[in-house]
């Protein structure tokens, strides 16, 4: 007695498979496209403004405040402590945080950049100390100010969400 075995609809099994393939690979390039974007606005708000009073006084504005100017070019603050946030002098290195180059380095792997594009970022961020590109020596270590890192880790509660919600998604959908 023969027996017969026999496997219907792996066709439709392995479109299946293709379409599923499809919505990770779009949830993962999307988390890596936003969740840049959240690392970017997070940094950003670190930095802090400073403003001169009507009787020229400089000081750090809490969050959110409007009492008095934002100081501009050719006016300084005292340095801030090590490892404070950057004030916001020109708003330039603020405003260079970005993310770019988001592009898929594998199936289903997708990476971006996300930082500064300002060239004094790096500095900001982790201090100097060394000789410079125009040969000038420092032998104090520069006061760092974090803003990218610091960012970072403010975003990942939101990440986690972002990535929870953008598989299931994918998983169910």
């Amino acid at each position: 007695m023969a027996t017969e075995i026999r496997v219907e609809g792996i066709p439709r099994f392995s479109a299946a498979i293709e379409k599923k393939i499809a919505e990770v690979n779009i949830a993962a390039k999307t988390f890596v496209t936003v969740g840049g974007q959240i690392v970017v606005k997070n940094s950003r708000r670190l930095f802090t403004s400073v403003v001169m009073d009507s009787s020229g006084n400089q000081s750090i504005a809490a969050k959110g405040s409007r009492n008095g100017r934002l100081v501009r070019r050719g006016r300084h603050i005292g340095p801030e402590g090590a490892g404070d946030p950057p004030h916001i002098r020109t708003g330039t290195l603020a405003r260079s945080i970005t993310t770019k180059d988001v592009r898929e380095v594998g199936k289903g792997t997708w990476s971006s950049r996300t930082g500064p594009t300002a060239n004094y970022g790096r500095r900001v961020e982790l201090g100097f100390r060394g000789t410079d590109s125009k040969g000038r020596t420092y032998d104090e270590p520069s006061p760092f100010h974090p803003y990218l890192k610091p960012g970072l880790e403010m975003s990942a509660p939101e990440l986690k969400e972002l990535r929870r919600r953008l598989f299931e998604v994918a998983n169910n959908g």
